[in-house]
């Protein structure tokens, strides 16, 4: 298993707002901008953002030739910290700063499939397209053995509700299959062929 922690903070105010729809002419846009600008100064010191990765080596007679299992977290004190907030009654803080920890999560995400397929390429492999517990018929049990085939120490804290939910809550989990034969795409998530249709980031271009 390998770690990957070489993030670039980053994250776009407008997608934010959208995501919560949050729009300019709105009484409330103005207190929500304030409470915005307070949050982005303070999230750097809320996440230790890390991505996980393990490429397995099937059957070498069979395509594909490898399995690439991931998790990508934000950590376990940005999820405290939203939880206080929630514990305190501040239920538009709780929503606000669970939304930039989303869109930092997702971008975060993409940053990391770039480092990914990186590390493919130096073996002469593709990816294909994400494979995630609980999308495209995906079992939610699958995320065991993708945490299994990561083998992480305990200090990352990285583990499965029993629900098979990844903790800490601010975390994804998945897989690609890998081999010579295959061409990684440009962008890690395809919006057209996810089955989330209530998605919030479908409204948003990516």
């Amino acid at each position: 298993m390998k770690v990957f922690s070489d993030f670039n903070f980053t994250i776009d105010k407008k997608r934010v707002f959208n995501y919560i729809d949050c729009y300019e002419g709105r009484r409330i846009y103005k207190t929500i901008s304030k409470m915005y600008e307070d949050f982005y100064e303070k999230l750097p010191s809320l996440i230790t953002p890390k991505g996980f990765y393990n490429f397995v080596n099937n059957d070498d007679s069979k395509v594909p030739s490898h399995t690439l299992y991931c998790v990508i977290t934000l950590g376990e004190k940005i999820s405290e910290a939203i939880g206080e907030k929630y514990d305190d009654g501040e239920y538009i803080e709780t929503l606000l700063l669970d939304a930039m920890a989303d869109m930092v999560l997702f971008e975060y995400s993409n940053q990391f499939y770039k480092h990914l397929k990186k590390e493919a390429s130096k073996m002469n492999l593709g990816l294909s397209s994400r494979n995630s517990p609980g999308e495209r018929g995906i079992p939610m049990e699958y995320a065991e053995e993708i945490l299994n085939k990561l083998a992480m120490p305990q200090e990352y804290n990285i583990s499965l509700t029993s629900g098979f939910m990844v903790r800490p809550n601010k975390s994804m989990i998945y897989s690609y299959k890998c081999d010579t034969s295959y061409t990684s795409s440009k962008r890690d998530h395809d919006c057209s062929k996810c089955s989330n249709e209530n998605c919030k980031m479908r409204s948003v271009k990516i």
